[in-house]
């Protein structure tokens, strides 16, 4: 039985005794315990969040203003935003915007930047 099972049976023990006041605090703490189940799941998922922002960054590679995702078996992926990377760790896919003449460029949908590989 879990202890939001417990205090549901306890809050109706209470009722039959006609306690209010008791009832309430039971209210109060079954309340509180829903609320820091939720925070707990928030945190869980915040760390699941970093623990794969830790794993991509390992295989995240910086060329030039560019980020590039290098695979166990060296497949390169990207190009990725350099920005929303290291500001929200967001790996968000480059655009190719091409022009005759001068540099690849790329742009971020997200932040719209534009960036060019050197």
């Amino acid at each position: 039985m879990g202890v939001i099972e417990s205090v549901k049976d306890l809050s109706e023990l209470i009722k039959k005794y006609n306690d209010a006041e008791l009832y309430k605090k039971i209210q109060d703490l079954r309340d509180e315990i829903f609320n820091l189940r939720e925070e707990n799941q928030a945190y869980r998922e915040k760390i699941k969040e970093l623990e794969n922002a830790i794993q991509i960054k390992g295989k995240l590679k910086k060329e030039g203003n560019l980020y590039y995702l290098y695979q166990e078996d060296g497949e390169k992926d990207g190009p990725f935003c350099l920005t929303c990377w290291d500001d929200d760790m967001k790996l968000i896919h480059l655009i190719e915007y091409s022009h005759p003449g001068i540099l690849k460029t790329y742009k971020c949908n997200r932040c719209v930047k534009m960036r060019q590989k050197q």
